[in-house]
């Protein structure tokens, strides 16, 4: 029987007033701090705050003093450490003051060789940062939505840039996901090097 090599997963960002979900398949290779880093880049969140991944009693982030038995290291853990099965559901939580939750829902389990993740498909724009979690990203579109608005002009000023006024775009986000997960080609030394490298050699 062949191996699972990635899961597809549906990443659904709850409390939004309409639905916002990206779905995503991940190589089971990558530990739970790439995960993070794949759904930052889907969704447009910019990576500046804390997370944390919980799935059932476990939770994995970045392990602070306080909490370090606690909460496992993202970065060493790697996703095939847990026996995936279709509709296997955990939470995703980002920023967590703001407390953004994202519901996470295993849509099936793949064999192959692909080593890069994939935007499946999504709907709905990801709330810009630090807005004040979802009771204030419905203020914020409260006054983008309406030009006559006190606060429309300095909320669409602060949201330049990091927010996606326009709407979700499938193709653009598929692709920039594809170019932040790309393999890094190794740097070939260059003629100097390989000299230096030749005498070093001779030397020795």
């Amino acid at each position: 029987m062949a191996r699972v090599s990635g899961i597809s997963l549906r990443v659904h960002l709850l409390g939004m007033p309409e639905p916002v979900y990206r779905d995503l398949w991940v190589p089971l290779r990558y530990t739970w701090h790439q995960l993070h880093l794949v759904i930052q880049t889907a969704f447009g969140w910019e990576n500046l705050h804390r997370y944390e991944f919980r799935y059932g009693a476990a939770r994995w982030g970045l392990p602070r003093s306080p909490d370090v038995s606690l909460l496992k290291d993202a970065r060493s853990v790697r996703l095939s450490a847990v026996t995936w099965h279709p509709q296997t559901g955990f939470d995703y939580w980002y920023n967590l003051q703001e407390g953004w939750h994202h519901r996470l829902i295993v849509l099936d389990c793949s064999t192959g060789s692909e080593r890069r993740p994939r935007l499946i498909d999504g709907q709905g724009v990801c709330p810009p940062e630090d807005v004040g979690g979802p009771a204030g990203y419905r203020e914020f579109l409260a006054a983008i939505q309406n030009p006559a608005h006190e606060d429309h002009d300095l909320y669409r000023l602060w949201a330049d840039g990091h927010y996606a006024f326009d709407g979700f775009c499938l193709e653009e986000t598929a692709a920039r996901l594809q170019k932040a997960f790309m393999p890094r080609r190794r740097k070939k030394p260059t003629t100097r090097r390989l000299a230096d490298i030749s005498v070093a050699t001779s030397s020795s």
